[in-house]
């Protein structure tokens, strides 16, 4: 299993995104908040990966590009542990 910061590296690339275009995305003024997920000095929230996995699902149904199963599967994976 991927580390989570490297998990949301891989998905915010895969997705083509910069730090600052899934910023803006996410309607964040910054991308401080992204680049401190991915180095792993906080947490990233489970919304987040609910997001994510959202992004992924859509990026496979609406575009050419490459989404792999593995990668969804991670993203669920990681929702999935972290439910009460």
């Amino acid at each position: 299993m991927t580390p989570e910061p490297e998990l949301l590296a891989v998905c915010r690339l895969k997705l083509g995104y910069t730090p600052k275009g899934l910023a803006h995305w996410l309607c964040d003024r910054d991308d401080r908040r992204i680049r401190r997920w991915e180095q792993g000095a906080v947490p990233i929230p489970s919304l987040m990966w609910i997001t994510m996995l959202y992004m992924l699902r859509r990026a496979r149904e609406l575009t050419p590009r490459e989404i792999p199963d593995h990668l969804i599967d991670q993203v669920e994976q990681v929702i999935r542990r972290r439910r009460p």
